[in-house]
């Protein structure tokens, strides 16, 4: 049987080799920071704004209205959602999580305004209305798993969209994202028997929605990308990344300390 690799593990490799190291070795606890809880929100929300943009034309002045009605819903449904998460954060951070997204919806609302005129109604509603939402997706010829956020229609082929709550680039994608996406239009591809070549990144936290065309260099890099974590998964510890987030990272002890470890023999 062929050995299975996660897109989740694709993603946190991407951050860093010896997240993924760790992962399989240590099971460490999942950090409840209130970004995490933040980003939740705002992926529960994108998926509702198709209902929204339903009940919005152009001329309309109400989507903000429509779209905080949404989110008073969606925070009261949040921890049937999320049991777990409401069940292992303290109150005050999923209080604090909630308003800072609210604050956030003004932001969001003139962006939809903003790509609403650009693309038109019907084009924005066919890129957000699912077809599907998060479907577990197994792929027999990568070994490859994931579940992207939707699949919707683009030009009457299904296709992914990933969901992030991370600040968007002036053009196009970030470099991660676009691997994290190659991954799920290979999945998709192989579910719905097309070969559509795109995917979308919509970043939720101003929900700014970007097409991506995926080349031949991004699906090699995934396989590249996977074979590796192959090896990680064999037992290999990779180089780790050094950046920002190893400030808050679970296994941050755990990795100074195999530095150490492995100092003493060089």
């Amino acid at each position: 049987m062929m050995l299975q690799i996660k897109v989740s593990d694709i993603v946190t490799y991407l951050i860093c080799p010896r997240r993924v190291y760790f992962l399989y070795r240590e099971r460490g606890p999942l950090n409840l920071h209130m970004k995490y809880i933040e980003n939740l929100l705002l992926k529960e929300l994108s998926i509702r704004y198709h209902e929204v943009l339903k009940r919005v034309s152009l001329k309309d002045d109400d989507l903000y209205s429509l779209l905080k009605s949404r989110y008073i819903n969606l925070c009261e449904e949040f921890d049937l959602i999320y049991p777990e998460v409401v069940q292992r954060a303290d109150e005050e951070t999923i209080c604090s999580s909630k308003g800072n997204v609210e604050s956030c919806i003004e932001n969001i609302c003139a962006n939809l305004n903003a790509q609403l005129t650009q693309y038109g109604t019907e084009l924005m509603l066919e890129y957000l209305t699912p077809v599907s939402i998060e479907p577990y997706i197994h792929s027999e010829k990568t070994g490859i798993i994931g579940s992207p956020t939707m699949v919707v229609k683009d030009s009457d082929k299904q296709v992914p969209i990933i969901i992030k709550g991370g600040k968007y680039p002036d053009n196009g994608i970030w470099k991660n994202d676009r691997i994290h996406l190659a991954s799920m239009v290979m999945l998709t591809e192989e579910k719905y028997g097309n070969t559509a070549g795109t995917g979308f990144v919509l970043y939720s936290r101003d929900a700014v929605i970007r097409k991506s065309v995926i080349r031949s260099t991004d699906r090699r890099q995934v396989l590249k990308i996977r074979n590796r974590i192959k090896s990680i998964k064999d037992g290999m510890m990779p180089e780790g990344k050094k950046n920002d987030l190893c400030t808050n990272c679970s296994y941050s002890n755990l990795c100074k300390s195999r530095k150490s470890l492995m100092s003493k023999f060089f």
